[in-house]
């Protein structure tokens, strides 16, 4: 056995050391006041030697920024204080959601229990009561509350805030699907048709990013009609049910929205520009307009959209430069049918800052876009009268891409399928819907 190898050897080495740690702290603590200042100024120094990264940098300048403004419109505040106040997702569900989650893909997930699926059922019931105020009433006069129109359209029409929750009212009990009612309105009827009608004057401007795609006024009725169109051909729907959507859907899409819309745009870029410009001096862009969007996507794409200006004082006059703009384009929309058709076909864009030349994308889709709503309302109402008249009372609903004619109808094995003589642009086949048989009559 070597000789340090000896447990005693072993002993007194460890004790050596613990001796020359506690010598250490004695002198350490014992130090004049003035040395240990001096040793933690030098550490300090050291420290502030080492420059801060890029994203340390950002945090302290957020840090120093103001809270953004939140002064919204009567029916949001209380909109917001309801949701707010809505009950934790329970345990029962939540284990139930999660085990759906950890299904695999290729295997059914177990099924769900009464007491699951009642549970699921009182949080969908929960959810779309907080939402039935804000639809029972008149929409909010957006462009006169910003922050409103701002939280609206970079969340999703606020679905997004809390994401899980909104999810629950389209959730299928067994399945993993993610929810895609945003983009497909019909997988939830009761929540998007009337948010789609309250929403409709958030903006005329379409923004290329996800949240806001699809917010301004030509989209939302873009999709209320493309929702529509698919319940036309659902089978099993009951007449009262059908009679209450048409009841709750809003007229077709008129330039008058689109003037509504270019005030809440103008309303939006005015209240950014106050924002970005009562922030301290020097303060980069990046960071004022992030403190306003907290979004690091939508910040970076806008930006970009603008040219990337450095400061947010910058951002700020330029975006009061855009919404001096937009009264170009609310004066479009007073041109006779023949000018307005002829501006739009030629260069709309041109003369206008770039963010607004790329965001004429429902300026361009509007005649397109109201001819299908009306279209489909209009097939709506047929399948309505197919509940109450049959076959003969779908034939007699008038075709509005026709005035004075009526769709074309043929009998299928499927139904009757009725065809307008509008063909959508961008495509080679008219706009069509199959309507499916009407109920039995009972004896």
């Amino acid at each position: 056995m070597n000789f340090w190898q000896r447990p005693f050897v072993q002993l007194l080495a460890i004790f050596f050391i613990l001796g020359l740690f506690a010598w250490w702290t004695f002198q350490t603590v014992s130090l004049p006041p003035a040395l240990r200042n001096l040793f933690e100024e030098d550490q300090a120094m050291a420290d502030a030697a080492i420059p801060p990264s890029d994203e340390e940098s950002f945090l302290a300048e957020l840090s120093r920024l103001p809270a953004p403004p939140q002064e919204h419109a009567p029916e949001v505040a209380s909109l917001l204080e309801r949701l707010k106040n809505l009950p934790p997702i329970p345990y029962v569900l939540a284990n139930a959601l999660a085990r759906d989650a950890a299904t695999p893909k290729d295997q059914k997930p177990p099924p769900w229990t009464p007491e699951e699926i009642s549970a699921l059922e009182k949080m969908q019931q929960a959810y779309l009561g907080a939402w039935q105020p804000f639809f029972a009433g008149a929409a909010p006069d957006w462009s006169r509350y910003p922050d409103s129109i701002l939280l609206f359209r970079s969340t999703g029409f606020l679905l997004g805030k809390d994401l899980k929750l909104a999810e629950l009212v389209a959730y299928q009990p067994g399945t993993s699907r993610r929810a895609t009612f945003v983009y497909n309105p019909e997988e939830a009827p009761e929540l998007m048709f009337p948010l789609l009608r309250q929403c409709r004057n958030l903006g005329a401007i379409r923004f290329g990013v996800l949240q806001w795609e699809f917010s301004e006024t030509v989209r939302t009725a873009e999709l209320t009609a493309s929702g529509v169109g698919s319940l036309v051909s659902e089978p099993g729907l009951p007449g009262g049910w059908l009679e209450g959507l048409r009841a709750g859907l809003a007229p077709a899409p008129s330039l008058q929205d689109l003037r509504a819309g270019l005030a809440a745009d103008r309303a939006l870029f005015l209240r950014t520009a106050d924002f970005l410009e009562q922030v301290p001096p020097g303060t980069s862009a990046r960071a004022g307009l992030f403190c306003l969007l907290q979004d690091e996507n939508d910040t970076r794409w806008y930006l970009r959209s603008l040219g990337d200006p450095a400061t947010a004082s910058q951002l700020g006059a330029q975006l009061r430069r855009d919404a001096e703009q937009l009264e170009i384009l609310r004066q479009k929309t007073f041109l006779p049918g023949p000018a307005w058709r002829q501006w739009l076909s030629e260069d709309p864009g041109q003369g206008l800052h770039p963010l607004l030349a790329k965001g004429l994308g429902g300026f361009l889709a509007f005649e397109n876009v109201r001819m299908s709503y009306l279209v489909t309302l209009a097939a709506l109402d047929a399948r309505i009268a197919v509940e109450e008249g049959g076959w003969e009372a779908a034939r007699r609903v008038p075709d509005p891409a026709k005035p004075g004619s009526f769709f074309q109808a043929e009998n299928t094995e499927e139904g009757l399928r009725l065809t307008s003589a509008f063909v959508p642009k961008g495509t080679t086949n008219a706009l069509s819907f199959l309507l499916p048989a009407p109920p039995a009559k009972t004896p």
